[in-house]
């Protein structure tokens, strides 16, 4: 069976993605986590067909901007609202799995 795994970052879940040497730059967030380790597993969870989108909303809450301070997110992996996008997905038969 396959399964279609999306990780949708929202609030500080949005660190997980976040450069080192954007903290200096961003609001309201306490640590970054891209550093090598987790790029390296963000990059292999990819390749497996894992798609990790961002909150668009938590990220201008933030000051973060996508192409200087997260790790290889494109434009098209930012929605508008991560919450109401998590909403539309469990309607569409996605399971919501918070850790």
């Amino acid at each position: 069976a396959q399964i279609d795994l999306l990780v949708v970052l929202n609030g500080n879940g949005i660190s997980l993605l976040l450069e080192k040497d954007a903290l200096s730059r961003v609001r309201n967030i306490g640590r970054a986590n891209a550093d090598q380790q987790v790029s390296a597993e963000v990059d292999n969870l990819r390749a497996q067909g894992v798609r990790f989108l961002v909150c668009g909303a938590s990220m201008r809450a933030r000051d973060v901007d996508r192409e200087r301070d997260l790790y290889h997110v494109e434009e098209e992996q930012v929605l508008a609202n991560g919450m109401l996008a998590m909403v539309h997905l469990q309607q569409q038969g996605y399971a919501y799995l918070k850790p």
